[in-house]
């Protein structure tokens, strides 16, 4: 049975107390909804009003507002996390979902710093707690893997050319691997790129909604021959509260229901739209090319736009993970990820006809 109904009546008795940092973002926010349904007494990390007010517009979209006088908003970050780590003397699991995305050079050091050391300032402070369970959300972009059927037994490739996202979210889970070696409990799940609503629910700038927006307003003109793994982000939220359950530790899964090419997301994408599929093909030769271009007339303009050298690679790379550990450990199904892709349009679709939310509201 997948995760894809939020509706699902709350447990009877709760579970404990849990604290979600990167609440206000895409998978955090989600979570919110979902491990309060499973019967979790929700502590959620926050860094400004104006954050947290995507999370309530978010909740407003799958008309799950009732929850929101159930959470318990904790105001910090992961800059300086002893400002709040009075917290989890009170507190029995942790789920780090917070976490920079990027491609663009200038967010290189931003990343390397909400990524890597935010986790790594996070397992020192988790490690004065032994009886807290954390969780640590990362990447398919960890495993540093390329080719067919990667898994979690992937070894980094050091020489290779990775993101920069990448690299900061590998240096993360070595800070994980450490503090379990020195005790930590904690386990990871390795999301592939994720299909779903924004963190705010309205403004599709980010992630898969920005792959939408961009197809219904004509700006996506050209497709592209790579594959990847995609994944609902339901399933997502539902193995997160699977390990929860079992305090998985010592493992991490990669959270992916298929691997699906670039031109075909496009296509069902387009379809759901009622919108034309980009049908030219640019060559990663002139794709390169293009990215020189541009980064070299931002460092000349001393515009911050600049492209990670990495995006060329993953828009042609051919790269399938294996899904096979997580199905079986959990005898989970996945959502076959053309309903995710439907299902998305479809509130993409409800925000835009009826003007659900304002377009300056926040």
């Amino acid at each position: 049975m997948n995760g894809t109904d939020h509706k699902t009546a709350p447990a009877f008795a709760p579970k404990g107390r849990v604290l979600i940092t990167g609440a206000t973002g895409m998978i955090g926010g989600h979570l919110l909804m979902k491990l309060h349904d499973c019967g979790w007494r929700i502590r959620a990390l926050y860094r400004s009003e104006k954050s947290r007010e995507k999370s309530r517009l978010l909740l407003r979209l799958y008309e799950r507002e009732d929850i929101w006088p159930h959470i318990e908003w904790v105001p910090g970050n992961m800059d300086e996390p002893e400002e709040w780590a009075h917290v989890l003397e009170t507190t029995d699991a942790v789920v780090h979902a917070a976490a920079k995305v990027s491609f663009r050079a200038k967010d290189r050091e931003e990343m390397m710093e909400t990524n890597f050391r935010g986790t790594e300032r996070l397992v020192n402070i988790l490690l004065d707690y032994p009886e807290i369970y954390l969780l640590h959300v990362s990447s398919i972009a960890a495993l540093g893997g390329a080719g067919e059927g990667i898994n979690e037994k992937a070894i980094w490739v050091p020489g290779a050319r990775h993101s920069y996202y990448a690299v900061s979210k590998y240096l993360a889970e070595m800070e994980v691997w450490r503090g379990i070696q020195e005790g930590l409990r904690a386990g990871m799940v390795n999301p592939a790129v994720v299909v779903g609503p924004p963190a705010d629910g309205c403004r599709w700038e980010n992630g898969f909604g920005k792959l939408v927006r961009d197809l219904d307003s004509g700006k996506m003109r050209y497709t592209f021959p790579g594959v990847t793994a995609y994944v609902d982000i339901n399933d997502v939220t539902e193995i997160t509260a699977k390990m929860l359950d079992e305090r998985v530790s010592g493992e991490r899964f990669i959270v992916s229901a298929d691997n699906v090419p670039f031109d075909e997301i496009l296509a069902w994408t387009a379809e759901d739209l009622g919108k034309p599929k980009p049908r030219k093909t640019v060559s990663k030769r002139w794709l390169r090319w293009g990215l020189k271009a541009v980064n070299f007339w931002h460092r000349i303009s001393g515009g911050g736009g600049a492209y990670d050298p990495a995006v060329a690679d993953a828009l042609f790379d051919k790269d399938t993970y294996d899904n096979s550990k997580v199905r079986e450990r959990f005898r989970y199904k996945f959502r076959p990820v053309r309903e995710s892709v439907h299902e998305t349009v479809r509130l993409y679709k409800h925000i835009k006809m009826n003007m659900v939310y304002p377009p300056n509201e926040y």
